[in-house]
């Protein structure tokens, strides 16, 4: 899912000051196969990858790139990931979940915005 250009850059400069935007290397890993999370995330700039390892190999679910949010099925389910996310090259992403959409929310309305975005 992608947030409207226009409206992203219209209200990107308020979220600044809330210290939200991570910077992250090629090779980090988001979340792992058997894990449990209740992040979602908001790819800014970069690439992440989710994947699967198969007997050894790994199989590509999907690629996310500038502006795509990716909301992990173990995140809605409450189940354990069947699959992986990770970095494919250096990236700035929002990490965000329930309780980080409570603080900010209060602080800048329109963070409320980009987190309902994130959990559908």
């Amino acid at each position: 899912m992608k947030i409207p250009f226009s409206t992203l850059y219209q209200n990107i400069f308020r979220f600044t000051d809330l210290d939200i935007f991570k910077s992250f290397r090629k090779g980090t890993f988001f979340l792992k196969e058997g894990s449990l999370s209740t992040n979602g995330y908001f790819v800014l700039n970069g690439c992440l990858r989710s994947f699967y390892l198969i007997e050894g190999d790994e199989t590509t679910k999907t690629f996310y790139t500038e502006l795509e949010i990716i909301n992990p099925q173990c995140v809605l389910s409450g189940q354990l990931s069947e699959y992986y996310i990770s970095c494919v090259a250096e990236s700035i992403v929002v990490v965000a979940n329930l309780e980080l959409e409570k603080i900010y929310s209060k602080k800048l309305p329109k963070f409320e915005m980009l987190c309902s975005v994130l959990s559908e």
